[in-house]
């Protein structure tokens, strides 16, 4: 994997800057400080998440707020009923808990949102969103825009904060 060189030289430098750390404490800095990918946690595309280094050098910095979309997926092909479930997830991905975060989402033409009261560092949520799809409307995909925020605080990080996203509908299955 690409990622092999990556993941070794972080893990390098994290032990040349910290050699009273542990191998298995390095590895699970590394682990911890990874931004979720795809479905929410450890899944078979992207495993445990994506190494991201600055995370990792700054994770003892206090006050970082960071709140950002991970992905927006569908979690499995339509009912009979032609309903399809979308999965949104967000991740703090920075290293103070959040209060008051607020997510928006857009599916198609329609609008819906959730007040998240509040999310601990490096914890991943997933919300669930249905809608209907029907076969001309669904020919070109779903469009899903996500969007969060942190309600009365300034985001430093705020270019993860959307997503925009065209999903393929799976086949339905049960009746049709």
């Amino acid at each position: 994997s690409a990622s092999v060189p990556l993941v070794a030289g972080t893990l390098a430098g994290l032990l040349s800057r910290e050699p009273g750390l542990k191998p298995d404490e390095a590895v699970d800095v590394l682990l911890k400080n990874s931004d979720d990918a795809g479905a929410p946690g450890r899944d078979p595309q992207f495993g445990c998440g994506i190494l991201d280094v600055r995370r990792v050098l700054d994770r003892g910095v206090k006050g970082i707020r960071d709140i950002a979309i991970v992905d927006n997926v569908i979690s499995g092909p339509p009912t009979g009923e032609g309903d399809v479930e979308l999965v949104v997830s967000i991740q703090n991905r920075g290293t103070e808990r959040l209060s008051g975060v607020d997510l928006s989402v857009r599916i198609g033409v329609y609008r819906s949102g959730t007040g998240v009261p509040g999310i601990d560092v490096g914890e991943t949520l997933g919300f669930r969103f249905l809608t209907r799809v029907n076969e001309e409307g669904s020919a070109g995909g779903i469009r899903v825009v996500s969007e969060v925020s942190i309600r009365g605080a300034r985001d430093d990080f705020p270019s993860n904060n959307s997503k925009e996203t065209v999903l393929t509908i799976p086949p339905r299955v049960g009746p049709q």
